[in-house]
């Protein structure tokens, strides 16, 4: 049954992946969404061992990490739904998740996929190059580390993109080498559009991710281009309503849809490297 279920799973994926870019608005995306791609992982090899654990009947031990949009409890657990949806659940015991909750798994004692969610509000790369939060993500031994930063990084006038890059270097190489099996999965922002924070350094955050993650060998999810890139993300947040009037923050609907396509991109991901076994 389960095998059955993946098997049609992969097969949606395998799908998206031919669709490419400008098909969104005839699959998950509202149709008022314009100019948005199919969710797919850059580096999608790199993710296989993750995989491979999975399908083995072994643990595979997720943590999420990243700033308001993780610790709002919405994106993640949506991901984290999705997934378990697919992969099954048997792995943690049943959690009611909110602001005011942990979103840290417990385990059954069962192999198969355990999610992991540590948000900072106002965090940056440099925010989590600390030695308690490194040895909280040590603790929850991690096959896969997603990281959802660069919203912060790119606040203000006196944004410094070589600090940036350091940062997310620094951050990258500690947890490689705390965790030398596990691999990093490089989210980019969904965009921020508060006057001081102007659209060029969004464009710079996520140029300086994707170059990193290329340049690295690391996985990436380009949610900032999936979602219509630096001329449409905000007109398609706020066709739907799905942005907070901060123009950072996001409503459910919003956290629920860049949840999916994150789910989404890492099932297709699955499906490749399944295909390609």
């Amino acid at each position: 049954m389960k095998y059955t279920l993946r098997k049609i799973l992969c097969s949606f994926a395998a799908l998206a992946i031919s669709l490419g870019c400008n098909a969104g608005r005839d699959s998950m995306f509202p149709r008022s969404f314009h100019k948005t791609c199919e969710p797919v992982i850059t580096n999608p090899d790199v993710l296989a061992p993750v995989f491979q654990k999975l399908h083995s009947g072994e643990y595979l031990r997720i943590v999420h990490i990243g700033d308001s949009h993780v610790r709002g409890h919405s994106f993640t657990v949506e991901t984290r739904r999705l997934l378990e949806e697919a992969w099954g659940s048997q792995a943690v015991m049943p959690q009611n998740i909110s602001y005011q909750t942990t979103a840290i798994a417990t385990e059954t004692g069962q192999p198969g996929l355990v999610y992991h969610a540590i948000g900072k509000n106002g965090a940056t790369y440099r925010t989590f190059i600390d030695q308690g939060r490194i040895q909280l993500i040590d603790s929850l031994k991690p096959d896969l580390v997603i990281i959802s930063l660069g919203t912060n990084d790119a606040f203000g006038a006196t944004f410094d993109s070589e600090s940036m890059l350091a940062n997310m270097d620094t951050l990258c190489t500690i947890l490689q080498e705390h965790n030398p099996t596990a691999k990093i999965l490089l989210t980019t922002p969904p965009g921020c559009y508060r006057r001081h924070t102007p659209l060029k350094h969004i464009k710079e955050v996520t140029s300086i991710q994707r170059n990193y993650a290329i340049q690295h060998g690391l996985a990436l999810f380009d949610l900032y281009t999936t979602v219509g890139g630096e001329v449409f993300a905000l007109r398609n947040w706020r066709s739907q309503g799905m942005m907070n009037r901060d123009l950072i923050h996001f409503k459910h609907s919003g956290y629920k849809l860049m949840g999916a396509l994150l789910a989404q991109a890492i099932l297709t991901a699955d499906a490749q490297d399944s295909a390609g076994n």
